[in-house]
């Protein structure tokens, strides 16, 4: 069951969020260049590296290579829990590639102009449902870091439990950011935790010594046989 879940088609849901999370790290790229005391590379050659990127990602769209999707988001797409190759899709590498022409455009404005990029690309932080402010740029919080605040916070006897679920949950999600986890899949999970069998190993061990053992060997009540036995092995 649990390969089952972890194969079935990349949800819309979570595409967005990672969507969302390509454009939070544009966004926060852009504010530390602009705030850095010197940059590693002069502007020129940084508009001419976004001009050349723009134009791959336009000859892709126009010949349908999809794959150019992975290539530019495939890391951001694993670390949100998403198979790279899922980015192939046509229907979510669409999304990809004409979300990386806009960004790059906004790069493009922001290193002309030398706008806040929180003020020209209000609309598209908010089209993927990101506040234009500098808290929202802020990475997001990781799945084992969300679980150890909560350890932090709870009584020992329910730290035991939440690392448990906690150590189920980074095998089954991978430890992604936790805003990356829709709802259908903590439902899924939860599920699956729910069905686990309850108890199992809570009588481990005693059976063995509550119970008379068995002398498997057939002659075992005939003592003319234990003689011949006790006679063979010397």
């Amino acid at each position: 069951m649990l390969e089952e879940l972890q194969d079935s088609p990349v949800s819309e849901a979570r595409v967005q969020a990672m969507l969302k999370e390509i454009v939070r790290r544009a966004v926060a790229g852009m504010i530390a260049r602009q705030e850095s005391e010197s940059v590693t590379e002069i502007s020129e050659s940084y508009l001419d590296r976004i001009d050349t990127e723009a134009g791959h990602i336009r000859d892709a769209q126009r010949t349908r290579d999809w794959s150019v999707a992975s290539t530019f988001a495939g890391e951001i797409a694993r670390q949100n829990g998403l198979d790279p190759a899922a980015l192939e899709a046509p229907a979510v590498a669409r999304q990809v590639l004409s979300l990386l022409r806009r960004l790059n455009d906004l790069r493009a404005r922001v290193e002309r102009d030398f706008d806040d990029p929180l003020d020209v690309g209000r609309d598209l932080l908010i089209d993927h449902g990101l506040s234009p402010n500098r808290e929202a740029m802020k990475p997001p919080m990781l799945l084992s870091e969300a679980i150890e605040k909560a350890c932090e916070e709870a009584p020992q006897d329910v730290e035991t439990k939440i690392r448990v679920i906690g150590k189920l949950a980074l095998a089954y999600f991978g430890d992604v950011p936790v805003a990356s986890i829709v709802l259908e899949r903590s439902f899924e999970f939860l599920f699956k935790v729910w069905m686990l069998p309850k108890g199992w190993g809570k009588g481990h061990g005693r059976n063995r010594h509550e119970k008379i053992g068995k002398d498997l060997c057939p002659f075992a009540g005939d003592p003319r046989r234990r003689c011949e036995r006790r006679s063979t092995s010397i």
